[in-house]
């Protein structure tokens, strides 16, 4: 079963009376979640968060965004636009964020930090994505005890 199978299953056995509601407020406070941890140094990172319904988007931009408010306020529009059925697609497409994510970096220097399996951001050593997906299922469970 796919991710998106699974997110919709949880939400809708959690929340059968508002499950769409559910659905887009813990994907919103997962992307926020994405948004925020991701490191800061110019904001094109945080900038370049987007969303899509159907397909991944592919694009990048030279947006900025150091505190994040334009790609959440992007992410609101598109929960709000979806239908249960349909997969909601959240990336980052810049060449350096799987190494923000995973680490990797060629060498140390201020803004990284070297440990026993790599070299990652200081500012994000264990990711943005993988460290926020472990509270899916808390997210799950608040989001639908508010509409029960």
């Amino acid at each position: 079963m796919s991710f998106s199978a699974q997110i919709t299953d949880f939400v809708v056995n959690a929340a059968k009376k508002n499950p769409k509601r559910v659905r887009d407020a813990v994907l919103l406070k997962l992307f926020t979640s994405y948004v925020k941890d991701s490191p800061v140094d110019t904001g094109r990172f945080r900038g370049n968060w987007n969303t899509n319904i159907g397909t991944p988007e592919l694009k990048t931009s030279s947006a900025r965004a150091k505190v994040g408010g334009a790609p959440i306020e992007r992410a609101k529009k598109t929960f709000q636009q979806s239908e249960m059925s349909q997969t909601i697609y959240l990336t980052n497409n810049l060449p350096y964020a799987r190494v923000l994510e995973f680490g990797g970096y060629k060498g140390t220097a201020g803004k990284t930090v070297s440990s026993g399996s790599g070299i990652f951001s200081k500012q994000a050593p264990a990711g943005m994505v993988r460290v926020n997906n472990t509270r899916f299922d808390n997210l799950i469970k608040a989001e639908a005890a508010k509409v029960s």
